[in-house]
């Protein structure tokens, strides 16, 4: 039973009943150039019903019932593609792109505050000392000729947070903000604006737009190629954090045995070579490993968040991502 992927995608979102819109965004917005995906697909199970004794017997709609009912929650990657949905049975639903990523210590938060599942994994990256960690850090830029030197050279000045459900790059930097100087950002700063990513507000200070921004560390890395010196142009006055990282999380009531196996197939598939590629894309995961936490391990977020006057339910239910800031790929 052959089917587009077009009528792949109206088949799970009409039997969830989902509400999630389907985009058709052009082939080379999404793939990089010289790059030719295979556009057609047909699976052979020929040699798995020869060795296996396996046979493709159940309906489409029946295994994605299946497949709901188990685990409570489906979640479709897409590797060339790099985005994700997830479409889980209590209405919890995000779509989640390239740019995103840094935002899900922020959704893992919403999921533990609407109890609707629970942390099994922490990624593990590279980290600023090179160790492999399952946190990062949040940092704050100026222009290295502006003469600041510290927080309090960006008093009544105009800073870029990148947007509201960013944890490194507005959450942990207005808590040092209201740590360190006893305002909140909208009074310390002249005027605050949101970036729409982390490169995009590592440019804006290097543009001169901007005197200061907060990024996750160091996303000036990505934009070394076409800016070789924003290193040097751009430097960091202060840090925030340790962060969690994103991770991998199962939905409430997912059997302990389901869970256990999850877990230990991703463990195990890191480790293997395929995985470590797949993991490791810079374009996908840019994960380096996974460790084993639990629900408290997202605790410093949430307290950041709290302490920060940061209501991630409410902003994520009620602000709008921002549009994003152009960007600039050469040098002023």
């Amino acid at each position: 039973n052959e089917i587009t992927v077009m009528e792949l995608a109206v088949r799970i979102r009409d039997r969830l009943a989902s509400s999630s819109r389907i985009e058709l965004v052009p082939y080379a917005s999404e793939y990089p150039k010289g790059f030719a995906d295979t556009r057609r697909r047909v699976p052979d199970v020929r040699r798995a019903n020869e060795v296996l004794g396996f046979s493709s017997d159940v309906p489409f709609d029946r295994g994605l019932d299946r497949t709901r009912g188990r685990i409570g929650i489906l979640l479709l990657v897409s590797l060339f593609e790099r985005k994700v949905v997830i479409l889980a049975d209590d209405g919890f639903e995000a779509r989640i792109d390239r740019d995103d990523w840094q935002r899900l210590t922020d959704r893992m938060t919403l999921l533990l505050g609407r109890g609707c599942g629970s942390p099994i994994l922490a990624a593990l990256r590279k980290d600023d000392t090179g160790q492999l960690s399952a946190t990062y850090k949040s940092q704050i830029l100026v222009r290295t000729d502006s003469g600041i030197n510290d927080l309090n050279g960006l008093k009544g000045k105009k800073f870029a947070f990148v947007d509201t459900l960013s944890a490194s790059g507005y959450v942990y930097p207005t808590l040092v903000v209201k740590q360190k100087t006893g305002q909140e950002p909208k009074t310390f700063f002249s005027q605050t604006i949101f970036a729409g990513g982390h490169p995009q507000a590592a440019l804006a200070v290097y543009n001169k737009q901007v005197d200061g921004a907060a990024t996750f560390i160091d996303a000036r890395d990505s934009l070394v190629s076409a800016n070789p010196d924003i290193k040097t142009a751009t430097k960091v006055i202060d840090t925030a954090g340790p962060i969690p990282n994103d991770g991998a999380a199962v939905r409430k009531g997912v059997p302990d045995d389901v869970t256990k196996q999850v877990k230990q197939s991703l463990l195990d598939y890191i480790k293997s070579d395929d995985g470590k590629k797949i993991f490791a894309n810079p374009a996908f995961f840019q994960w380096d490993g996974m460790q084993e936490v639990d629900a408290k391990f997202y605790d410093p977020m949430k307290e950041a968040a709290q302490l920060a006057g940061v209501d991630v339910e409410k902003l994520a239910q009620n602000t709008p991502r921002p549009p994003a800031t152009p960007s600039p790929t050469k040098a002023p």
